[in-house]
C-alpha cells in the first residue's frame, strides 16, 4: 500500500448472507428494532416511519429493496440511521459488524450485471470477500420517487374513477 493512497472509512452490514456496507460519514446511530409504524400507500421495501429522538423518519428494508430475505428474526434486526443531504433516514439491516479502514484503491466499480448495481457506489475486494458498498443517495431518492410515483398512480386512478 502506498503512502499516497486514499483510506476510506465504512461501516460493515449484513443482510442476508451478503456483505454490504456503508460510508461512516453517513451513520448517524445503530439501534436495536422499534416499532415500525406503516404508512399506507407506500412501496413494499418502504416500511414506515419511526419517531427518533423527536424526529420523525422514513425506514427502508433493504432486504426488500434488494428482493432478498432477512435472516434473523425481526427482534434480532438492527436499524441504522443516516443522514443524507441532512435528511435522514433509516435501514434496516440484519446485523452490523465493525467499522473498517479500506484502501481506496481496493474498491472497483459495480458491474451492470449485477441485479442491484444501480444502488452501489463500488464493490469492495478483501481478501476472500466481496463487499457490496452502498450509494445512499441513490437509494434515497429511488425512495422518493417511488413514493411520488405511488401517489401519482393512487390520485390517477381517483380522477379516472371519478370520470
Amino acid at each position: 500500500m502506498s503512502a499516497s493512497s486514499e483510506q476510506m472509512n465504512f461501516l460493515l452490514l449484513y443482510i442476508a448472507d451478503h456483505n454490504f456496507a456503508i460510508k461512516i460519514t453517513n451513520v448517524v446511530e445503530i439501534i436495536k428494532m422499534v416499532k415500525i409504524t406503516t404508512t399506507p400507500k407506500s412501496p413494499e421495501f418502504v416500511k414506515g416511519i419511526i419517531n427518533f429522538r423527536g424526529v420523525v423518519i422514513p425506514v427502508i428494508g433493504l432486504a426488500e429493496l434488494f428482493s432478498m430475505e432477512y435472516k434473523n428474526d425481526i427482534l434480532n434486526r438492527a436499524i441504522i440511521i443516516v443522514s443524507n443531504n441532512n435528511e435522514l433516514s433509516g435501514l434496516i439491516v440484519d446485523d452490523v459488524s465493525d467499522i473498517r479502514i479500506v484502501d481506496a484503491s481496493n474498491i472497483d466499480k459495480p458491474s451492470k450485471h449485477i441485479p442491484f448495481s444501480n444502488f452501489l457506489l463500488g464493490i469492495l475486494r478483501e481478501e476472500d470477500d466481496l463487499i457490496f458498498i452502498l450509494d445512499l443517495k441513490k437509494i434515497i431518492s429511488f425512495e422518493e420517487k417511488e413514493i411520488i410515483n405511488q401517489l401519482e398512480l393512487d390520485l390517477g386512478s381517483k380522477k379516472d374513477g371519478k370520470i
